[in-house]
């Protein structure tokens, strides 16, 4: 008995949906709030928040305003940290990362890394795809088996 016996489809977690799902709140909360706080930063770039303490300090590019004790970020300070994750991601060191932000801006570098983005998206669709293929033949044979039990 496979893994897929015993679960439901519904209840599989797919990778496609849960990026699809963290790229939906990210741009909703940019839309939507003024002010993040270091933990929401955090969560929607996908790091530790003391990854966005170590940025801050080591690439200066974050201006946090700082009440009752806590670290508020502006939507700018958002990008940017997306930008840093995308960067690092693509194998950029972080020294390297700090460089590009001071030869280029934030605005300049978000078309190239959004177009990645982009292209991740593709290809999760596009693997995303290929699954429920695999995964609709299984099924059409699970039923052919079913139908006809003394056939295979």
């Amino acid at each position: 008995m496979t893994s897929l016996d015993r679960t439901r489809l519904t209840d599989l977690p797919h990778p496609f949906l849960l990026k699809l799902q963290r790229i939906s709140i990210i741009f909703l909360k940019m839309l939507n709030k003024r002010y993040y706080t270091q933990k929401e930063v955090a969560d929607l770039v996908g790091v530790n928040p003391g990854i966005i303490s170590y940025w801050e300090e080591k690439l200066r590019i974050f201006r946090p305003k700082k009440r009752g004790g806590r670290k508020l970020f502006t939507s700018s300070d958002l990008k940017k940290a997306l930008l840093v994750k995308k960067l690092l991601d693509s194998g950029i060191s972080l020294k390297g990362v700090k460089k590009r932000l001071e030869e280029e801006s934030v605005e300049e570098l978000m078309p190239e890394v959004l177009s990645e983005v982009v292209q991740e998206i593709k290809e999760t669709i596009e693997q995303t795809l290929k699954e429920l293929k695999e995964l609709r033949r299984y099924i059409d044979e699970r039923i052919s088996n079913w139908r006809n039990p003394g056939i295979h």
